[in-house]
């Protein structure tokens, strides 16, 4: 099987640096650095997960993750995060959200088996 395809929306070059480095070989990466460009690239190459910031340029917050709902519908949705506001993990899966995680778990390792969870059934 084909690792999967994953659409990384993250304005930071630094940490979406990590997060490709981090998935190496388990996942073919493309980045997005606004949601505008996300949303444009889906349509021609539909990706098997989409793991999303929610501060980028272009959307905060919750009106990232119903974009992207709403463009790929059926795709599972990840958004990696470090914002810790009480209550933003509810309305993230509110609007459409499969996971909610900490940007940590880029480098403890746990984003490889949560792609791989999320993807299981493609």
């Amino acid at each position: 099987m084909n690792p999967p395809r994953v659409l990384l929306v993250e304005d930071s070059a630094d940490f979406a640096a990590l997060v490709v480095a981090t998935l190496g070989t388990a996942a073919l990466v493309r980045v997005s650095a606004t949601l505008t460009e996300a949303l444009a690239s889906v349509g021609s190459d539909p990706p098997d997960v989409v793991v999303c910031d929610l501060g980028l340029p272009d959307a905060q917050g919750t009106d990232a993750v119903a974009a992207i709902r709403a463009a790929c519908p059926g795709v599972p949705v990840v958004v990696l995060t470090a914002d810790p506001t009480p209550g933003t993990g509810a309305a993230t899966r509110a609007a459409g959200a499969t996971m909610h995680l900490f940007k940590d778990v880029v480098l403890d390792g746990s984003l490889v088996r949560v792609i791989a969870e999320v993807t299981s059934g493609r």
